[in-house]
């Protein structure tokens, strides 16, 4: 049995599945998600200059978050305070 776990199979599939994930997760409005399906033909790779306004509207929709983590407060500070190890005490 093969495992390929989560993974890429090409950029058109990806930017599909990314803006999908967008609006199943309110990230996005019913308006851009009409937009991209109505511009965007994943299939063929014809991305009109419609479809490209629609997926930069999306792109701004989603505000400062984490994309990859929606429901976690968004860490902007990647330095380590003086005195921490970085572990958790219980």
């Amino acid at each position: 049995m093969l495992n390929i776990g989560n993974a890429w199979i090409d950029d058109n599939t990806s930017f599909e599945g990314m803006y999908d994930y967008y609006w199943t997760h309110a990230l996005n409005s019913d308006e851009t998600n009409e937009g991209i399906k109505k511009y965007c033909d994943y299939v063929t790779r014809n991305f009109s200059q419609e479809c490209y306004k629609y997926q930069g509207q999306g792109d701004g929709e989603y505000g400062e978050i984490d994309i990859y983590s929606i429901y976690a407060p968004l860490c902007l500070d990647t330095t380590q305070k003086s005195g921490t190890t970085g572990s958790i005490s219980l």
